[in-house]
């Protein structure tokens, strides 16, 4: 009888032909082969978490036992386990990967038309970083999964390598963090931070525009990784070659780059984000929901955080308003918050009268000179609405607050990057957006 490996090995492959791509990347490539026993007629496979185990027995454990009677010529059942816990050594090693964000995942990513290039891609690179595929950019609009990709690559390589320390950093960080290096005279502590990892995912790489001095300090990072063939990940929200004000070296580098693009997800993808949405969340998928979800599918059309934004609100006020969860109550709760193509031109003075009248405060307040956390906040989410709603340029933006366009862009990204992981304030933005659409 063939060995172990042998056997498993022609077992995937038969496997690849019988399972849906989708499945076959996330859940059965991945297992390992740990023990054979011939007496018992068990074959060991070593899968990622609970939630794996429960999705393969209750999915592909049938077809892998059937497959395995051909590769084998006996009847084997598979038993699936999960890795042994770490050493001390590993545990340490692993708080180094805590800049990851443990929500994205490449199980609850939904894959699209929109999006199906740019997550095969990514899962190469989760396969072997560093390997092919270096550098990867991600590219495209707001809210789309660039961020959910680029971070789901970096949890599948430390779940499959422990020992691998990978870092995600949003570009305002890291510009952040070397501007306090440089103030306290540890350079030498920042760029070793960041020269000595196996995996660098940089997010919304955009944000460098104009920063000289950031862009060179992360071209030598970009040098150093890539000539120990460290895996480097970018996102941004532009091509590379449209970029605006980036050294020419650098934009040459991401040109060399696998370039994936991420696009709006069609209506199918839509409805298909929604019913993952309402599945993680524990909803009954009854005709009454199935309907709603097929309406917010119809109306958001741009962008899924605001797809799922929409999800959320109307099973939020189901319960506010303990009313059932149909098309009727829907509508209701979504009036006029949706992307639509008929809706208003929003401007910025309506944009700011949403917001004051929100955070209870006047338009002076919005634009004083005044630095406490009950202005601040309420002003970068006012000047991240402008730029996300009106066409108008960041100076312009700028002087609408006056303010100047960098203080405008450092405002974008922080609520850009506090929305992926602070739901609070992404229902605030959320019901900001709805008075400026009413």
């Amino acid at each position: 009888m063939e060995n172990m490996n042998e056997i498993w090995k022609k077992t995937l492959a038969l496997l690849k032909e019988d399972v849906a791509e989708a499945p076959f990347s996330s859940f059965l490539e991945p297992l390992k082969p740990i023990s054979l026993n011939l007496q018992e007629k068990t074959l060991v496979l070593q899968t990622q978490n609970e939630y794996h185990i429960e999705r393969i027995n209750a999915r592909y454990k049938s077809v892998i036992e059937a497959i395995l009677r051909e590769t084998s010529g006996q009847e084997i059942i598979c038993k699936l386990v999960l890795p042994e816990k770490t050493s001390k050594k590993e545990n340490e090693k692993k708080d180094r990967n805590n800049t990851l964000i443990s929500k994205y995942t490449f199980e609850n990513f939904v894959i699209g038309k929109s999006n199906y290039y740019a997550h095969a891609a990514s899962n190469v690179v989760a396969r072997a970083p560093g390997k092919v595929y270096n550098p990867l950019v991600i590219y495209g609009g707001a809210g789309l999964g660039k961020t959910h990709l680029a971070v789901a690559i970096g949890n599948q390589i430390v779940s499959d390598n422990p020992l691998m320390n990978v870092i995600y950093v949003p570009s305002e960080t890291f510009m952040n963090e070397m501007i306090n290096s440089i103030r306290k005279g540890t350079m030498e502590k920042f760029r070793d931070t960041y020269r000595k990892i196996d995996v660098l995912i940089i997010d919304d790489i955009q944000f460098f525009s104009n920063k000289e001095g950031v862009q060179e300090e992360f071209f030598h990072t970009f040098e150093e990784l890539f000539r120990q063939n460290k895996q480097i990940i970018i996102t941004s929200d532009k091509k590379p070659d449209e970029l605006q004000n980036f050294d020419e070296r650098l934009k040459t580098r991401f040109v060399w780059s696998l370039i994936a693009d991420i696009t709006s997800p069609d209506i199918e993808t839509r409805n298909a984000i929604l019913l993952k949405k309402a599945e993680e969340l524990g909803l009954e998928l009854n005709d009454d929901l199935k309907e709603v979800i097929n309406y917010i599918a119809e109306k958001v059309q741009f962008n899924v955080r605001e797809l799922e934004g929409a999800l959320t609100r109307v099973i939020a006020l189901s319960k506010v308003d303990n009313k059932p969860i149909n098309l009727s109550s829907a509508k209701g709760w979504l009036k006029n918050i949706y992307v639509g193509t008929d809706e208003k031109e929003i401007t910025i003075d309506t944009i700011k009268k949403a917001v004051c009248e929100h955070f209870s405060i006047t338009e002076e307040d919005l634009i004083s000179s005044g630095r406490t956390r009950n202005l601040a906040y309420p002003r970068q989410i006012a000047m991240y609405l402008s730029r996300q709603f009106t066409k108008k340029s960041l100076p312009k933006i700028g002087e609408e607050f006056d303010r100047d366009h960098t203080t405008v862009m450092h405002a974008y990204s922080k609520i850009e990057a506090d929305m992926k992981v602070n739901e609070s304030l992404h229902n605030i933005v959320m019901q900001i957006i709805e008075k400026i659409k009413n």
